[in-house]
């Protein structure tokens, strides 16, 4: 069990050459990725951010100074909960949370049942 999120982690290319080999090796285990002349961008989906494997991550990254990074989560528990953190908000990819409530619902699966009118009468 646990909390499952979205998670984008834009940084910048000459921060990106200081990080530890074994961040580097964890962020590249990210579903995605897009490496511009800016940055590098690790997205991953439905992932277990808020556990333990992540802490080396950010501790790496906030080594970097603020200014290098941004980090944007989105879990069930937004706005109460906001993980985001670093200050690079003009990257070139704009990551941003995107909130959305819906009902999903299906059709009800059943059984056909033959059935015959109502004759029954009142007496008068």
């Amino acid at each position: 069990m646990g909390i499952y999120s979205d998670v984008a982690i834009m940084v910048k290319a000459d921060a990106l050459k200081r990080l530890p080999a074994n961040v580097l090796e964890q962020l590249e285990q990210f579903d995605d990725q897009q490496v511009t002349p800016d940055g590098t961008i690790f997205a991953a989906d439905m992932i277990k951010w808020g556990y333990t494997w992540c802490e080396p991550i950010q501790a790496a990254l906030r080594v970097l100074g603020s200014e290098n990074y941004r980090i944007v989560t989105a879990c069930h528990d937004y706005p109460d909960a906001n993980d985001d953190e670093g200050d690079w908000v003009d990257n070139p990819w704009n990551a941003y949370k995107s909130v959305s409530v819906s009902v999903k619902w299906r059709p009800a699966v059943y059984e056909w049942v033959e059935t015959t009118p109502n004759t029954a009468t009142t007496d008068q």
